[in-house]
């Protein structure tokens, strides 16, 4: 099982990796463009589209990875939902409508906390899967483009 804390630096550390090297890559490709031989060269033509295309590629698969994993997220936000609306009898949850001290108290105590820790991971999944792909070619672009 992983672990929650450990998964989340895990994702901070990639936010800062695309932190760190998109700059790297814009600056890059800014330079090229401005760079001297005007009309461009070939090689700064053909990096020019792939810099559009792949833009468009990471961001497509990051939405999709995204959305599926959000799918699964509110499946688990529902299903964790009805079944702490499914423990409370009508009684408690009228009684605490309407001001009860002690149906609220009553209220407080109906829930698992492992539900909720299932349901944030859920959720913390789907940005960690949409962050994938944009960093995966960020860090791979800056480490190319810093060669040549």
């Amino acid at each position: 099982m992983i672990n929650f804390w450990m998964a989340g630096w895990n994702t901070y550390a990639k936010s800062w990796e695309v932190a760190l090297a998109a700059p790297v890559v814009i600056g890059i490709r800014s330079s090229r463009m401005m760079a001297p031989p005007w009309p461009s060269t070939e090689a700064d033509r053909r990096e020019l589209n792939r810099m559009g295309s792949e833009k468009v590629e990471a961001f497509s698969e990051s939405a999709l990875a995204m959305g599926s994993r959000l799918f699964e997220a509110n499946t688990q936000l529902m299903s964790y939902a009805f079944k702490q609306w499914s423990q409370i009898d009508p009684v408690t949850l009228w009684s605490a409508l309407f001001g009860s001290p002690a149906a609220l108290k009553r209220l407080g105590r109906v829930g698992d906390a492992k539900g909720a820790t299932r349901t944030a991971r859920a959720y913390h999944r789907a940005v960690d899967q949409g962050l994938n792909p944009i960093h995966r070619r960020v860090t791979r672009n800056a480490k190319r483009l810093s060669r040549v």
